[in-house]
């Protein structure tokens, strides 16, 4: 609308009203093993399933407007994951929801928010992720704290990486200690475990895969239950919690769904508060 109470139009013709949601999810249990673009396919058809207002790409072969954060690496479980949907008119809260019905077991939409027009991509937002690894081989809480002592005060924690396939399969060396903003000894469903937080910037990522194979040297990633806790996001010099808020909301917007504060947020003890950057 241009104040008029008339729709929009552009040469004539009535232009599409684009909003913008953030949506938080979970993927956990047997969906961890599903691979990122099976998750988006399935995904997809949920909203659609659901009667979802999708707003399209415009020219031959129109597509859901649809932008995910970084991918969760295979066999990780993720409690707070982010993914933006296009509407093509304000959407009622209890539609999030009722998109749960078409989701498998272990895949489910928690909380959404509309962003606004311009919200930034979440791959630029998220800079870094919490991660929880939980050994499933007998380590003490010494042994890990020694573990993380050591991992925060070496300069340098080298790994291969995976074989590069577009360099005939050439395998490199990399050093991952600068990509360590935070590491240690955590409680996790009565296990010890440690909690890490990973930088996520592009060509600077640290993959938990890097992680495990540098701090628990001749263990296999299938020896860890790995979890990322929490997408990370710069504010000031901090890293904070990526959550989904009604920014620049539509005046007929009924969205209003941002989730409560996380342990993290609100400082908890034994939780991690916002981290800094320097």
């Amino acid at each position: 609308a241009d104040g008029s109470g008339e729709p929009a139009t552009v040469n004539g013709a009535q232009k599409e009203e684009v909003l913008a949601y953030r949506i938080r999810y979970v993927k956990s249990g047997a969906m961890r093993f599903l691979g990122h673009r099976d998750m988006i396919s399935v995904i997809n058809r949920a909203f659609v399933a659901s009667s979802f207002p999708l707003a399209y790409t415009k020219g031959f072969h129109p597509s859901p407007r649809f932008s995910f954060g970084p991918p969760l690496p295979f066999g990780v479980i993720g409690e707070s994951e982010f993914f933006d949907v296009a509407a093509s008119c304000p959407v009622a809260p209890g539609l999030f929801s009722s998109i749960n019905a078409f989701l498998p077991q272990g895949l489910s939409i928690v909380g959404a928010g509309e962003t606004g027009p311009a919200g930034t991509s979440l791959n630029v937002l998220i800079e870094g992720g919490r991660y929880v690894f939980t050994p499933l081989f007998d380590c003490t809480r010494e042994e890990l704290a020694r573990i993380c002592d050591e991992a925060m005060n070496t300069p340098e924690i080298t790994v291969a990486t995976a074989p590069d396939t577009t360099d005939a399969g050439r395998q490199t060396v990399k050093n991952i200690r600068p990509l360590i903003r935070h590491c240690s000894v955590v409680e996790n469903d009565s296990r010890w475990g440690i909690e890490a937080v990973l930088s996520l910037l592009p060509k600077a990522t640290c993959r938990p895969s890097e992680f495990v194979a540098g701090v628990f040297p001749g263990r296999r990633f299938a020896d860890v239950i790995v979890t990322r806790k929490e997408c990370l996001k710069s504010e000031g010099d901090k890293l904070v919690p990526v959550v989904t808020v009604n920014k620049q909301p539509h005046p007929n917007s009924p969205v209003s769904q941002a989730r409560p504060p996380s342990p993290t947020e609100r400082g908890e003890e034994g939780h991690l508060p916002a981290l800094s950057l320097r």
